[in-house]
């Protein structure tokens, strides 16, 4: 999970997904509660670019859950 914390801080530092854009870097692991994983199937507004990224372990539990 650090690896995720990690590339989270390190995608919000940067001036291309910082600001208002920094709302919609979205980490997904277990320990994330459910309601912000649901926002990965939100639409963002305007011209705001989403990322998502996930790891393996979280991919398995969603997957065969």
């Amino acid at each position: 999970m650090s690896e995720i914390n990690c590339l989270h801080d390190k995608l919000v530092a940067c001036s291309q997904f910082g600001g208002p854009s920094s709302e919609w870097i979205i980490p997904l692991h277990s320990t994330v509660v459910s309601s912000e994983q649901k926002r990965v199937f939100l639409r963002p507004p305007g011209n705001i670019r989403k990322v998502s990224f996930i790891g393996n372990m979280f991919m398995i539990l969603y997957l065969y859950c």
